[in-house]
């Protein structure tokens, strides 16, 4: 009983570790080659771009978020309380909030 705690826990570190290096490296790569001038300075909104900058990110941590999930089902036979749809549509809600929250803390630096 224990280890699906442990596994749960190691597994939420990982995807907020991997979307917060995934996020900064992307703004860090964008704000080197100047390119994030360049996109402000298009017609397109701020909402835009930061919707172009989230989307891709959000798909590569949905992605792995299924894997997390599958692999503590099958291999560690981690039960869930609630039903997977649930487990899902919380982790979608609360992903764009977290991808966008470490867009803006680089981007004001």
């Amino acid at each position: 009983m224990n280890a699906w705690f442990i596994v749960t826990g190691v597994f939420g570190t990982l995807i907020i570790l991997n979307g917060e290096l995934a996020a900064a490296a992307t703004m860090i790569r964008e704000k080197e080659r100047g390119t994030v001038e360049q996109l402000l300075m298009t017609p397109a909104s701020t909402l835009e771009v930061v919707t172009a900058e989230i989307v891709p990110l959000f798909v590569l941590l949905m992605t792995m978020v299924a894997f997390v999930l599958m692999v503590a089902r099958l291999v560690f036979h981690v039960p869930f309380a609630s039903r997977r749809r649930n487990v899902i549509g919380h982790r979608t809600l609360r992903m764009p909030c977290a991808t966008r929250m470490e867009h803006r803390a680089k981007a004001s630096h």
